[in-house]
């Protein structure tokens, strides 16, 4: 938890070392899911980094747990997106393999789904549909992911972000 808080404040360094000891303490424990969620959080860290290498490595790590889970996690399509995310990277760009995860993703989300969650598929596929250059679905899918006005919080800004992007 104290790796997320400093991620969503833009700190890095304090959140890369909070996934670590948190990584580090689910290790000893033996806990794969506890070992997951520090890899998700670092993940993050990688993709907004532009680090590539360190992204892939983790992204296979996540998937790998998530995937054998995905019956009872419903992070699994978050992770998913993430790895979407990864064949997005500068230099490293799979449209393809990237709008591919990204629908596998979007096939998961119910109606029971957190919104956060689902606002990470529509995140994921509307950046893929803006590396296809395809502008109204990705208008379409941003506008999914943020809340309506009247509930519009932090966890819409990168929703808005890709919406003033698109425009």
């Amino acid at each position: 938890n104290i790796g997320e808080l400093y991620f969503t404040m833009g700190n890095y360094q304090k959140a890369d070392r909070n996934y670590r000891l948190s990584l580090q303490k689910c290790t000893f424990s033996g806990d794969s899911l506890m070992m997951a969620m520090p890899r998700r959080g670092l993940l993050k860290i990688y993709i907004d980094q532009d680090n590539y290498e360190k992204a892939c490595e983790t992204a296979e790590l996540c998937h790998a747990y998530y995937y054998a889970h995905r019956d009872e996690e419903v992070e699994y399509p978050v992770v998913l997106t993430m790895m979407a995310q990864t064949h997005l990277m500068t230099g490293h760009e799979d449209l393809g393999a990237a709008r591919r995860l990204a629908d596998e993703a979007r096939s998961l989300i119910t109606e029971n789904m957190m919104f956060e969650s689902q606002s990470a598929v529509y995140l994921a596929l509307s950046e893929v549909a803006m590396a296809g250059q395809q502008w109204q679905e990705a208008r379409d899918y941003a506008l999914r992911d943020v809340h309506p006005d009247s509930l519009a919080s932090h966890s819409d800004v990168d929703g808005y972000r890709l919406l003033s992007e698109i425009y």
